[in-house]
């Protein structure tokens, strides 16, 4: 069992702004775009939080989950933030990745709350399904990537591989911090 409250309000936070991020590449908006900026920086703030409980008590394993949500998290606002810069047009391939980002990231939510229960089985059940709808959201976005090369248009293409690539990057966090919420689950179990 972990006591990591500020994990748990980081991984809540984390799922927040893949939630949000998916209804901004569903229809794209500066207000959207804002509400995964203040996702961000709420995900920002519980990380710091669990830093400072620092290596003791078993923390460790939860500071590697929290960089890995911190990374995923600044990986989906970054490609937010540049679509909304570079004026790339959303659409079916880039909202796709981001719903299965989405829900990878409400399964690893669950699994925190689980584990900080005491539920194991709960937790593996939970990663389990983390970790698949990280993998389809990384096929996804490597599906887009690959279909971004053959835009005529270089600077569009360069736009969305780039988009592609950071989303890509978020789903490779969310499923390493899903091995380790795995690892925990299997330690606890002992």
């Amino acid at each position: 069992m972990i006591s990591g409250d500020s994990l748990q309000e980081q991984a809540r936070a984390f799922s927040a702004l893949a939630d949000a991020a998916a209804r901004f590449f569903a229809e794209p908006s500066q207000a959207q775009a804002g509400i995964v900026r203040e996702h961000l920086g709420t995900c920002r703030t519980k990380a710091g939080a669990v830093r400072k409980g620092g290596g003791r008590d078993g923390r460790e394993d939860m500071m590697v989950v929290s960089r890995h949500l911190s990374e995923a998290a600044v990986q989906a606002a970054k490609a937010v933030e540049e679509c909304l810069l570079f004026k790339v047009s959303a659409g079916k391939p880039l909202s796709a990745t981001l719903e299965s980002l989405r829900d990878a990231a409400k399964d690893l939510d669950r699994s925190v709350r689980s584990l900080g229960r005491g539920g194991r089985e709960r937790c593996a059940d939970s990663v389990i399904s983390a970790k698949r709808n990280a993998q389809q959201a990384s096929r996804l976005a490597d599906a887009g990537a690959n279909e971004a090369l053959q835009i005529p248009n270089t600077v569009e293409s360069i736009k969305f591989k780039e988009t592609f690539a950071r989303l890509s990057r978020a789903a490779d966090e969310v499923h390493q911090a899903a091995d380790r919420l795995g690892e925990m689950a299997a330690v606890a179990d002992d």
